[in-house]
């Protein structure tokens, strides 16, 4: 190839920004190093996903049969441009300033769902030990180096 003709990369093509892509390569090898050594981690000393994280507001969508049984359970459902979402309350512990109605105790620490047998299809869904419980416990400032149980 002629030298004039050779393509030159853009020393600023070949930079990631650190901050997102070390964050998530972070995440990754903590998932996958997890997986490998048969950690667990405990659901009931977390509940960084209850909590306000990613811009939530700790709000939980509800299917549509989900909301009587929400009612019945006596729990505050609102409406929101169309979806129906498990209300919040406040909250002042790690993680954010809000949290599910159906949460009890504090992240990272002694915790749990009141209602976990009838919990929401949403949460049901949210896996222990997938990305974003791991992204939620680091939004919450837990370490992501314990062992997952439900």
């Amino acid at each position: 190839m002629p030298e004039g003709s050779r393509v030159r990369r853009s020393d600023r093509s070949t930079q990631r920004p650190a901050n997102r892509v070390g964050s998530h390569h972070r995440l990754l090898r903590t998932l996958v190093s997890g997986h490998q050594s048969g950690t667990l981690l405990d659901c009931q000393s977390c509940g960084a996903c209850c909590v306000d994280y990613f811009g939530t507001s700790g709000y939980i969508q509800l299917d549509p049969d989900e909301r009587p049984r929400m009612r019945a359970l006596e729990l505050p459902v609102v409406s929101w441009h169309g979806q129906q979402l498990l209300a919040t309350r406040p909250h002042d512990g790690l993680g954010g300033e809000t949290c599910c109605v159906a949460f009890a105790g504090r992240v990272g620490d002694r915790c749990e769902c009141t209602i976990h047998p009838l919990r929401p299809a949403a949460c049901r869904a949210f896996e222990p030990g997938s990305l974003g419980c791991l992204f939620a416990r680091e939004a919450a400032g837990l370490t992501n180096d314990m062992r997952f149980d439900r």
